[in-house]
């Protein structure tokens, strides 16, 4: 049966008061409940072993790698042995407000997945885990001593760890380029209704664009044409119906924009090289739900 994953809410995690910040230090063995975050999530593995599920599929974690979890992503650790993270949770009011300017960052916008394109992926080297740890420590002292009060301070302090990441070795997040006004548009447009049968046409007409221009500007800034834009989004989408509804697979389907059960099948496999059934077969973690009380800051 599909399971909805757990939401962990700011109400859980943030002070009443003060920066919208939480850091914690989580040691997992076994397997931990698919849930998902009303916040930016970084998650810095230290050490020890275990797999990453996501929406992608499953992946084996090592010490350095780091995590960038946007809200409203999923994902579970599974297999762990004395897998032990650092974690820095931060509420989209500060990235949107007195951190507005890291969208528009050349490395950090990019890194964190606040700009058009793929979320960067991290590794860290031995010294750079040791900095990031030392760092986000700093945050958890600074919240133990009047958090209310010391709002500058704990800014500064997180801005110094997303430094140390965007020393690491970073992949996806080269030079950005401001996005034309076309771009956010048809993104919009695809976003709002991925069900409806949407053509490069469609798309030319509603911008006023010639077709192969359209084509080049979504490849610059997303690095897929609007149709596999499009595509991605649908696949994306079903993905994420198939773990957390009970709907028909056929259903599922046609609610992404794909009513022909078979041609949903070809296009979800070439996305999860898995069938949509195999899909939602694969997660085995069972639900936070059969937890109660005994939360863990995941």
């Amino acid at each position: 049966m599909a399971t909805t994953p757990e939401l962990l809410s700011r109400q859980q995690l943030f002070p009443a008061v003060g920066a919208p910040i939480h850091v914690n230090r989580p040691v997992h063995d076994g397997d931990t409940p698919l849930h998902q975050h009303e916040f930016l999530e970084i998650a810095l593995v230290v050490e020890g072993k275990g797999l990453h599920r996501t929406i992608h599929g499953t992946t084996t974690v090592h010490p350095g790698d780091v995590f960038l979890l946007r809200p409203g992503e999923w994902h579970a650790y599974e297999k762990c042995r004395d897998l032990r993270l650092a974690n820095c949770c931060i509420g989209v009011d500060l990235i949107g407000g007195p951190l507005g300017w890291l969208h528009d960052d050349p490395l950090l916008g990019p890194l964190l997945g606040l700009s058009l394109g793929q979320t960067a992926t991290v590794c860290l080297p031995a010294p750079s885990i040791a900095r990031c740890v030392e760092l986000l420590d700093g945050v958890r002292a600074l919240q133990a001593d009047a958090p209310e009060r010391r709002r500058i301070d704990l800014i500064g302090q997180l801005l110094l760890f997303l430094a140390e990441l965007g020393r690491g070795s970073v992949s996806g997040a080269g030079k950005r380029h401001t996005p034309h006004a076309a771009v956010t548009e048809v993104i919009a447009l695809l976003t709002s209704d991925l069900a409806r049968g949407w053509t490069l046409d469609h798309l030319a007409e509603h911008t006023k664009l010639d077709r192969s221009y359209l084509v080049r500007l979504l490849r610059k800034h997303t690095g897929l044409s609007p149709m596999a834009w499009l595509a991605r989004s649908r696949g994306e989408r079903a993905a994420v119906l198939l773990l957390t509804t009970d709907r028909s697979i056929a259903a599922i389907g046609a609610d992404v924009g794909w009513p022909d059960a078979n041609y949903f099948s070809r296009r979800f496999r070439g996305l999860f090289r898995q069938t949509p059934s195999d899909y939602r077969k694969q997660l085995p973690v069972k639900p936070a739900e059969l937890l109660a009380n005994a939360w863990i800051q995941w």
